[in-house]
């Protein structure tokens, strides 16, 4: 019924799916609460959220919600380098999406967290698999049509999941900081680097973070735009000046060498500097 439902609903009405996965209201709440604390993700966003998820499975250890966040807070510290053992922490979010998928299997947001895990295990495809899941059990959800691009886009298919992402942004009335994140991304790696350059300018409009400024000032570079380019490594190096850009952890997230070497190029280009030059 949930499925059915689902096909229905946009995405500012999806959050009322996820009180059919709960008799817990507090746990509801605090799970819808937990979401948006991390949509700008950074230590202290992610410590926070992970707080919060870990007391929904005080509330209610049946609902789902809150293995499945814990894996998400842990998976995204880990792909924007904030882990200090990458693989401890993919296993780690792995069993708890795991566990998200053996308390409710119709939990989509249980194969998202898989995906994510799957991201950090250096499985890229597989993490495409389980958000497709996702898509299957929530064909409106923004947030699946959203993680199902950025790993297509991490997996190098073809196309890099833009089309999912800008249906995803469709569905939400109110386009968030990471839905540019991610689609300036999928821009870069599919070599649109003007489409890149706009999205990246949008999330750093809406976002007071760093880590897009990377991909910001790489599209900048490719895209021609060179006085653009060093203005934005200048704000960056400026927030992290002991910042080389072939020990960037988040290249690692790419499945195909030629997209990794392509960012790095877009990143040196730039005027970030690079233990090998």
């Amino acid at each position: 019924m949930v499925k059915a439902l689902s096909v229905t609903l946009r995405a500012n009405e999806q959050e009322r799916l996820f009180r059919s996965h709960t008799d817990s209201i507090p746990a509801y709440e605090m799970f819808l609460k937990a979401r948006k604390t991390h949509l700008i993700a950074n230590p202290e966003t992610l410590s926070k959220a992970s707080k919060l998820y870990g007391r929904i499975i005080e509330l209610d250890p049946d609902f789902a919600g809150g293995y499945a966040g814990q894996s998400v807070v842990l998976s995204v510290g880990a792909r924007i380098g904030l882990s200090n053992d990458r693989k401890a922490d993919g296993l780690r979010s792995l069993g708890l999406a795991n566990k998200a998928i053996s308390v409710d299997p119709e939990f989509g947001w249980g194969y998202i967290a898989r995906g994510g895990a799957q991201i950090v295990m250096g499985d890229a495809d597989a993490a495409v698999s389980a958000v497709q899941q996702a898509v299957e059990l929530q064909p409106n959800d923004a947030d699946a049509l959203l993680f199902l691009g950025i790993y297509k886009a991490y997996a190098g298919h073809e196309g890099s999941g833009i089309e999912d992402i800008q249906a995803s942004m469709l569905l939400d009335p109110k386009p968030n900081n990471r839905q540019y994140f991610f689609l300036g991304n999928a821009f870069l790696v599919n070599g649109q680097f003007e489409e890149a350059v706009k999205a990246f300018e949008k999330w750093d409009e809406l976002s007071p973070g760093s880590i897009g400024l990377v991909g910001l000032a790489a599209s900048y570079a490719l895209a021609g735009k060179d006085d653009q380019a060093t203005a934005t490594v200048k704000r960056y190096l400026d927030k992290k000046p002991d910042f080389n850009a072939s020990s960037w952890k988040f290249l690692r997230n790419f499945k195909k060498t030629e997209h990794q070497e392509l960012i790095l190029k877009g990143m040196i280009k730039a005027g970030f500097p690079d233990q090998t030059s």
